[in-house]
């Protein structure tokens, strides 16, 4: 177990040499201690492990919410201007960014880009697709 400059736990998996002559060693993976989540660079799970943190040094000015990333108090942001510049094309929902209306989109779409690695159901967000594994795959 290493601990990063920020403090945050981290482990690493170092490469293993390639098979054959010239066949290239596997990637790199490293590892979250916390929920076992691999990535291939050590900067992701460094922007991962945020996730774990309990810190929340983002404060909202307005009303004092604090949030983990600044991105997230950025689009928090818009909930006091009330602004959601992008429309759906397909009914009248706004949403405040890309990600929200790309999420939303899969409502019309039927699109279920995430798959249960233990049986055969899809579902069309990530937190849907854990709270199924934690809920019928323990």
């Amino acid at each position: 177990l290493l601990i990063d400059s920020q403090g945050l736990p981290y482990t690493v998996l170092v490469a293993e040499p390639g098979g054959a002559a010239g066949t290239p060693p596997r990637a790199r993976a490293f590892w979250c201690p916390e929920c076992g989540r691999s990535f291939a660079y050590l900067s992701y799970l460094q922007r991962h492990s945020i996730t774990h943190s309990p810190l929340k040094p983002h404060v909202c000015r307005a009303c004092g919410k604090a949030f983990k990333r600044t991105s997230h108090l950025e689009r928090h942001r818009f909930t006091h201007a009330g602004r959601k510049p992008l429309g759906c094309p397909l009914c009248p929902r706004r949403f405040r960014d890309s990600g929200e209306l790309a999420q939303h989109q899969r409502v019309h779409t039927g699109e279920r880009p995430f798959p249960c690695p233990q049986c055969p159901l899809r579902f069309g967000e990530r937190n849907t697709l854990q709270r199924h594994l934690r809920r019928k795959h323990p």
